[in-house]
C-alpha cells in the first residue's frame, strides 16, 4: 500500500498539493488523473521518495522512511527519461547489476525490448543515436527488465506514438499478469 496522510506541498506561497487522504493498493493498476498543471507529477515525486512534502506522510508498505532494500522493489519512469551517456546495452547492464540480476541479462533485455517494440539491435545503439520516442521505449524497457513488485509511471506515453502507447499498456498488463506487478500510473 501508498498511504498518504496530510500531504501538503508549497512552492513558496503557491500550494500545489493539498491531499488530506489517499490510500493505493500497488498491487493493482491504478491510474492517477487530473487536468494539466493539476499536481499528478509533483504527487508521483513525492510518492518515490525524490521529493520531500511540506508536510504530512508518505508511507510505502507501512514504512515512512523505507530503506534502500525496499526502495529496490520499485522502479521510476519520469516524463523526461535520462539515459547513461553510453550504449543501450551498457544501460542495461548498469541497471541489472544495481539489482543484482546481471547473470539474466540475455533474457530480461530481450523480454523487455520486445514488450516496447524495440529489437535486440536497439542494444548497440548509443544514447544520442535515439529519437525522443526511442528514448522513451528504452527507459520503460530498463524499467520491465528489472521486474519491479511497484512501478511509478509518470506521463509513460510522453514522446511516443499511439501504436507505442498501446504496446505500453499491453506491457503494463503482461507484467501485472506474468510478475504481479503493481503499476500507479499519471
Amino acid at each position: 500500500m501508498i498511504n498518504v496522510r496530510n500531504l501538503r506541498l508549497n512552492y513558496g506561497a503557491s500550494e500545489i498539493l493539498n491531499i488530506p487522504r489517499l490510500d493505493i493498493d500497488v498491487t493493482k493498476i491504478t491510474a492517477l488523473t487530473g487536468s494539466n498543471g493539476s499536481g499528478k507529477s509533483t504527487l508521483m515525486r513525492v510518492m518515490s521518495f525524490l521529493q520531500k512534502p511540506t508536510s504530512g506522510e508518505v508511507r510505502l508498505w507501512g514504512s515512512s522512511a523505507p530503506s534502500l532494500n525496499l526502495l529496490r522493489d520499485v522502479s521510476v519512469l519520469l516524463p523526461e527519461p535520462a539515459l547513461l551517456k553510453r550504449s543501450v546495452r551498457e544501460n542495461f547492464k548498469a541497471v541489472l547489476k544495481s539489482r543484482g540480476v546481471l547473470g539474466e541479462f540475455d533474457e530480461r533485455t530481450s523480454e523487455a525490448l520486445n514488450l516496447v517494440g524495440l529489437d535486440e539491435s536497439f542494444l548497440n545503439k548509443r544514447h544520442f543515436e535515439l529519437s525522443s520516442g526511442q528514448t522513451q521505449r528504452v527507459s520503460f524497457a530498463l524499467n520491465l527488465a528489472l521486474r519491479s513488485r511497484l512501478y511509478l509511471l509518470d506521463e509513460p506515453t510522453n514522446s511516443v506514438d499511439v501504436g507505442t502507447s498501446k504496446l505500453f499498456g499491453k506491457a503494463v498488463l503482461y507484467m501485472r499478469q506474468r510478475y504481479g506487478c503493481g503499476f500507479v500510473i499519471a
